[in-house]
């Protein structure tokens, strides 16, 4: 190397200065071209773009993922955390029928009737499309697991009697259950 003075050199006929990257603060050479245009600022391209990054590394509120954020407000690293967020506010409804629906955790577009959602997490595992959740006394906002029982389709039909007039006991649980989804 003849060098120039103490902090450039010469390499395969180009004149390399010895910088200190501004992101990670390595030294490395730049040539002499370069750091008159205003490069040869970073060590690599790696640590240019890190070090042009607007906001900070954050963790995500949910999974605890460190990510960078694309803007201020940013609190969640992917969609499948923003899906997981929304379970926790806003995420209930009651469907035509009067069942209560909550957001999927497998899919945070869709919602799922939360009696089959109690059964899924109570036995451990996915519900077959044949299985049925049936509620024992016949309300269907009480998902309480004790008054929740898996059974096929035939089962369910003969449970309720199609075509039998219902019972007193079964109209006023009917009653009970449209008075809570009122308040």
């Amino acid at each position: 190397m003849v060098g120039i003075d103490k902090s450039s050199c010469i390499i395969h006929n180009t004149i390399v200065v010895i910088k200190k990257c501004k992101h990670c603060h390595n030294r490395f050479e730049a040539r002499v071209g370069e750091v008159n245009k205003g490069f040869g600022l970073y060590c690599s391209r790696k640590c240019g773009y890190e070090d042009h990054r607007k906001y900070t590394k954050r963790k995500c509120i949910v999974c605890k993922k460190e990510f960078y954020p694309k803007n201020k407000a940013n609190k969640l690293c992917s969609r499948k955390c923003y899906g997981i967020s929304k379970l926790s506010k806003d995420a209930r409804k009651i469907d035509k029928s009067g069942y209560i629906l909550v957001k999927d955790p497998n899919n945070f577009r869709a919602y799922i009737r939360e009696h089959r959602l109690v059964m899924q997490q109570h036995i451990g595992r996915q519900l077959e499309a044949w299985e049925l959740v049936h509620h024992l006394n016949s309300i269907k906002n009480d998902n309480r697991i004790e008054n929740l029982i898996i059974i096929t389709a035939s089962e369910h039909m003969r449970r309720h009697k199609k075509g039998v007039p219902l019972s007193e006991i079964h109209k006023q649980n009917i009653a009970k259950a449209h008075m809570g989804m009122k308040n």
